[in-house]
């Protein structure tokens, strides 16, 4: 394989690791857990090409996908926080099996 198509292979992988990671941002469950860090993989993977080929479409769009994915991921993860913390007076949505196990020892 010649240097160029390994060139052109790492805007190519950056490109389809930003696509399933904005999939994954997407999704409720996968945001932070998925989304997240194939962001963050897409995103480190498009700059590397960019700084090789500048003019590497692919790399561009796998860079631009990997702020997209992470963007997206944290929002929803910050907005799904506030949802769950206003609707259930916790603050923290991680402690509510606690909350629940600390009130069921209370009713008995």
């Amino acid at each position: 394989m010649s240097d160029n198509n390994k060139q052109s292979a790492l805007g190519m992988v950056s490109f389809i690791v930003g696509i399933v990671a904005c999939i994954a941002a997407a999704s409720c469950l996968l945001s932070v857990y998925v989304g997240v860090p194939l962001g963050i993989a897409a995103l480190i993977m498009g700059l590397i090409q960019r700084k090789k080929n500048p003019d590497d479409k692919k790399a561009k769009i796998g860079f631009t996908l990997g702020i997209v994915a992470v963007a997206l991921g944290l929002v929803l993860f910050i907005a799904g926080w506030i949802l769950v913390s206003s609707t259930t007076g916790i603050a923290n949505p991680f402690s509510a099996a606690q909350e629940y196990t600390n009130m069921s020892r209370m009713l008995k």
